[in-house]
């Protein structure tokens, strides 16, 4: 173009020139936007486009609960901070045998404690002939025991329902009392604190048996502390 024609058209040309890239600007930049809004839209419905992955997406957090946490799949609970486990006390016999529920069970050169508190022991266990003079006693090959309580429980306690019987053999065969015996001694009536009683008892036990079994029960109905030794 020469510098006539330009000189022709003068200054109002280069602004409607000017005026012309700006409406073309504005256009497409409107354009733009109405793209960038229907794309939004378009990711707001489902199935729409995946939003950025690398833009930060808010998360919301439950908030802390005051109701502490159970166990786990094993249904056992959490103890609370600070709780001790506490342990069970040994469990004495608690079986029933000897027609009664049993305390304790040792030998006869071991002591028991019985229910009520005191200390038994067979003191002595040694072969006997009884001599029997009441109807249903049997005279013969015997077992005489010696067998002590003593009362440390700071209290008098009464030995009037106090009950022993005799076994032998492996299957604890009752062993019939010969009370009508000189050498049979039963309890008194009452052991004072801190004194002890001796009594002695005898029980038919066939020559041939090489276990005998002792039972005492303190009162009534009492659980029995029982001591088996060897004949």
């Amino acid at each position: 173009m020469t510098d006539a024609t330009e000189a022709t058209r003068g200054p109002d040309h280069h602004v409607r020139n000017r005026i012309t890239l700006i409406v073309v600007g504005s256009v497409a930049v409107a354009a733009v936007a109405a793209g960038l809004i229907v794309a939004g839209i378009h990711g707001a419905q489902p199935g729409g486009p995946v939003p950025n992955a690398l833009q930060p997406v808010a998360t919301q957090q439950a908030a802390p609960s005051d109701t502490p946490a159970t166990g786990g799949s094993s249904g056992t609970a959490t103890p609370a901070p600070g709780g001790t486990k506490s342990e069970a006390p040994a469990a004495r016999s608690d079986e029933v045998k000897y027609g009664q529920k049993v305390a304790e069970t040792v030998s006869t050169k071991q002591q028991a404690k019985t229910p009520a508190g005191l200390t038994a022991a067979v003191t002595k266990l040694e072969a006997y002939t009884a001599t029997a003079s009441r109807a249903g006693e049997v005279s013969g090959p015997s077992v005489k025991a010696t067998i002590t309580l003593t009362n440390n429980t700071g209290a008098a306690v009464p030995l009037t329902a106090v009950t022993v019987n005799g076994y032998y053999g492996d299957d604890a065969t009752p062993a019939a009392r010969v009370d009508s015996d000189k050498a049979t001694k039963p309890f008194g009536s009452e052991l004072a604190p801190g004194a002890t009683a001796t009594a002695t008892y005898v029980f038919t036990v066939p020559d041939d048996a090489k276990t005998v079994t002792v039972t005492l029960a303190d009162a009534a109905g009492a659980k029995l502390v029982v001591f088996t030794g060897a004949r």
